[in-house]
């Protein structure tokens, strides 16, 4: 690639992102001038820096990436920890990593242990990612009623399941869960998942007003025992898995996203404090979900994206505390599991070094390059593209895209089948179907 055509580039990805944030930011913070607010000279300043700073820092993450880190994964010590903790869980004692000539009848909970552990199992697994889809089956919406309620939302993820199978059953609908319980303001929607409408340090900064994670309020109670549900019903043979909210992302929902930004500038002290909060939350929100039943923890950090922050940001800040949640999970014999949004080639190698035994999302610019790069280090969980496939696409399109996925990703082992990110309300099933169906296929030894 040329120069002219690697800074292009650069650029449509950092005004993409632009866009994106910006959008956000003018919405979050100056939705007034959208209901006939005068707009100031002062206002108008504010608008455009809403998207030039994007930019600005999703250029510049491009442009200056530190090289990244080179610790490696020991998988002597990935099978140890899989064979004492893992498989030696009273409610996993019966599991064990079957030998070739066995694999022909893996159950999903061992089809996904060998794949975590990088190993071929009988076929490349796949997780159908439905959390806010699955209500659908049920014939509910995302009401406040209806995310309170355990036995409604456990009853939607059996529904699902029982329609569109797959490897693993994923209880909660996602982000906010954490934010909502430290005292911000949701909005529930009726397809969606909910958002935040007041954050309780927007206009109030202090941090001693803050709540700490209140595990009676929002939804904390109905997912976990959402999670007891499942794992009670499908524990024995499939994953159970719950999302956890990812220390950057819930702190930047209880103060938002431009002035955590300009915290970490003006004062550090604070923003560290603040991430310390959210750290301590989400460890207590895994606990809870692992003291009832939740097998896979999937640590949900969005905004930690190199279309949002730059790579050093996300080393000098967002990791550690990352790394934190993700050494908890394990201490607690857990299976830990990093999402991150749309483009994250800069950090592929850091988060390698988080310690998680899978990473899952968008993986942009691409799968390929993301398993010839650390596909030998980390199982990898991915890529169909949730919106223009798996909504606009029709099922013979979820399955090319299922089919190249697979060609580029499966070989070896260590690639689970899925969604790039939770798939909507309103996707259709035939395609969901499709591609759980272009999975089963494919069985080891793969064909290419």
């Amino acid at each position: 690639m040329g120069w002219i055509e690697q800074h292009s580039a650069i650029c449509k990805r950092a005004l993409r992102a632009s866009l994106f944030v910006g959008v956000v930011l003018v919405i979050i913070n100056h939705s007034g001038v959208l209901f006939g607010e005068e707009i100031t000279h002062r206002r108008l300043m504010q608008i455009v820096l809403c998207f030039v700073v994007p930019f600005v820092v999703s250029a510049y993450s491009q442009v200056s990436m530190i090289k990244p880190y080179r610790a490696g994964r020991d998988h002597f010590s990935l099978r140890r920890y899989m064979e004492k903790y893992f498989f030696n869980h009273k409610q996993y004692s019966n599991v064990t990593v079957q030998k070739e000539a066995e694999m022909a009848s893996m159950s999903s909970l061992e089809r996904v242990a060998a794949t975590l552990q990088l190993k071929e199992p009988d076929r490349v697994p796949v997780i159908p990612v439905v959390m806010i889809r699955a209500l659908k089956e049920a014939g509910l919406k995302g009401s406040r009623d209806v995310l309170h309620d355990p036995h409604l939302m456990a009853g939607a993820k059996i529904e699902s399941y029982k329609k569109f199978g797959g490897d693993a059953l994923i209880a909660g609908t996602g982000l906010n869960v954490e934010a909502e319980a430290m005292g911000c303001l949701m909005e529930y929607l009726d397809e969606g998942i909910p958002v935040v409408l007041e954050r309780p340090l927007e206009r109030d900064p202090s941090l001693e007003q803050l709540q700490e994670l209140d595990t009676s309020k929002g939804r904390v109670p109905s997912v976990a025992k959402e999670v007891s549900i499942l794992s009670k019903e499908y524990g024995a043979n499939v994953v159970i898995g719950a999302p956890v909210s990812g220390p950057f992302t819930t702190a930047m929902e209880l103060r938002g996203l431009e002035k955590g930004i300009s915290d970490y500038q003006n004062n550090p002290g604070y923003f560290n404090r603040l991430m310390e909060h959210a750290t301590e939350a989400a460890v207590r929100y895994a606990d809870i979900l692992i003291d009832h039943g939740a097998l896979g923890l999937v640590l949900l950090d969005p905004l930690s994206s190199c279309d949002v922050i730059s790579p050093s940001f996300y080393r000098s800040t967002v990791m550690p505390s990352q790394m934190k949640v993700i050494n908890h999970i394990k201490t607690r014999g857990r299976v830990p599991i990093i999402h991150i949004c749309a483009y994250t080639e800069p950090i592929w190698k850091d988060i390698v070094s988080l310690g998680a035994f899978a990473f899952h999302g968008d993986i942009l610019p691409g799968i390929k390059s993301c398993k010839e790069q650390i596909g030998s280090q980390i199982c990898l969980v991915g890529n169909v593209d949730p919106v223009q496939v798996l909504f606009y696409g029709t099922p013979s399109d979820v399955r090319a895209a299922a089919e190249e996925c697979i060609r580029q990703a499966a070989p070896g082992g260590g690639f689970i089948l899925a969604s790039g990110c939770d798939t909507g309300y309103d996707v259709p099933s035939d395609n969901i179907l499709s591609l759980v169906e272009t999975a089963h296929r494919f069985s080891y030894p793969l064909p290419f």
